[in-house]
């Protein structure tokens, strides 16, 4: 079953407009409103980043987002690898907050920011040039366990490199057009 939304429910969110002129654009400017709008013809038309934007349009589907969400901080947790030791924690509070909400995807209780908090003060500890990526990916993994899926994936899309956002576009097309997160092959992430 196709993931679709409709351009009314996506004009509910202000940071989407860019999204309705778009496809306004493409379908031309009378296009009846509650017509469903497959998530895919979005993502050819806007590209990755402002089609994850209008998932808030569908909150029935946020296990399926979330699930997405945690595929995305899968494919840069190994910025979080490269956090150095500090008086704070090792780097082994890097992982915890992914591998916390991990758990989530297999039905276990949502638990505490403990992990995402570590893993984002521990980032002041790391040199200038990772930096950046390493904060954007322990951010991302705090706002997930916030529920901000939305966010968390923005995080990933703007440290992912060309090859794995190619990945994530070629997975998130799989997620809407089948309707639910299929397995995902790790050699896919690799």
């Amino acid at each position: 079953m196709q993931i679709t939304t409709t351009l009314n429910r996506i004009k509910l969110f202000e940071d989407c407009k860019p999204v309705v002129e778009a496809l306004q654009a493409k379908f031309g400017k009378h296009y009846p409103g509650d017509e469903p709008i497959p998530f895919s013809t979005i993502l050819d038309t806007c590209g990755l980043g402002y089609t994850i934007s209008c998932c808030r349009a569908e909150p029935q589907y946020s296990k399926v987002w979330q699930h997405f969400a945690v595929d995305c901080l899968e494919t840069v947790k190994h910025l979080m690898n490269s956090l150095s030791y500090s008086v704070i924690s090792d780097h082994r509070y890097s992982y915890l907050g992914l591998e916390k909400a991990e758990r989530f995807k297999t039905g276990l209780p949502n638990p505490a920011l403990y992990g995402a908090r570590c893993a984002y003060w521990q980032t002041t500890y790391v040199d200038q040039q990772h930096a950046y990526a390493c904060r954007e990916v322990a951010g991302a993994v705090f706002m997930l366990q916030q529920g901000q899926f939305d966010d968390a994936i923005d995080a990933v899309i703007k440290v992912a490199g060309p090859e794995k956002l190619r990945i994530l576009i070629k997975h998130f097309r799989r997620v809407v057009d089948a309707g639910w997160v299929p397995l995902v092959v790790p050699d896919d992430f690799d």
